[in-house]
């Protein structure tokens, strides 16, 4: 009997604690997955239950840090690594056919430089939060990115031609009453109407963005 209850003590504990072990050790490896309550008995209730709420603070904890590594400390707005990664996206939906229509802006400061050596560089970082904000107000937080300096781009998904045309120009405009003398030269080009490629897409609107530094405080769209 002493040995058929040993037998049995050792099979109702050890795999549930074998589970737990296992579970905790996943941690190290960022696998934050609950354990069902159902599967353990009542002696370890108390333990999975902090085992599950210490998995919540984790998976928000982490979270958090995923989201503030990609934003630009300075204006709020993406930054380069969340503008490559939302990149990467596009493409694998565009590869399982289901990507939309999406519109494209570059923009760039005009005049940037001089404002920061006659101005000073605070005045320039105002200039920068400042025109983050106009774009965010106009096209939506999720959609804005600043490459570094003052070179900033805006992506947007299911939007029309007409759409991405009026944002462009409702950007261009507020930041000409208000970018403390600043203007914004921009180029725009949408897909799939001008490439079926996400790395052209940029590309497009870059080269329509060079046209508009040519005479600055223009919007102009990519033309084929």
């Amino acid at each position: 009997m002493i040995i058929l209850l040993g037998i049995y003590t050792i099979k109702r504990y050890s795999k549930p604690l074998n589970n737990l072990i296992f579970s905790f050790n996943a941690l190290k490896d960022g696998k934050y997955k609950k354990i069902e309550p159902h599967n353990y008995g009542e002696e370890f209730q108390e333990m999975v239950i902090v085992y599950n709420n210490t998995i919540e603070r984790l998976k928000k904890e982490y979270n958090d840090l995923e989201e503030a590594a990609d934003i630009d400390s300075l204006t709020g707005a993406y930054n380069r690594r969340a503008f490559n990664k939302f990149l990467s996206t596009l493409k694998q939906e565009m590869s399982n056919c289901g990507l939309g229509r999406v519109g494209a802006l570059l923009l760039d400061i005009d005049n940037f430089k001089k404002l920061n050596d006659t101005s000073g560089h605070l005045a320039g970082d105002n200039v920068l939060k400042n025109l983050a904000e106009i774009m965010k107000s106009s096209a939506g937080d999720r959609s804005v990115f600043r490459f570094g300096g003052d070179e900033f781009a805006v992506v947007i998904r299911n939007i029309s031609d007409e759409r991405l045309l009026s944002i462009a120009e409702a950007i261009r405009l507020k930041c000409e009453e208000t970018l403390n003398g600043c203007t914004v030269s921009i180029g725009a080009a949408k897909f799939p109407k001008d490439t079926y490629s996400i790395d052209k897409l940029i590309d497009f609107a870059d080269k329509a963005l060079y046209i508009s530094k040519k005479s600055r405080n223009k919007v102009t769209i990519f033309v084929k």
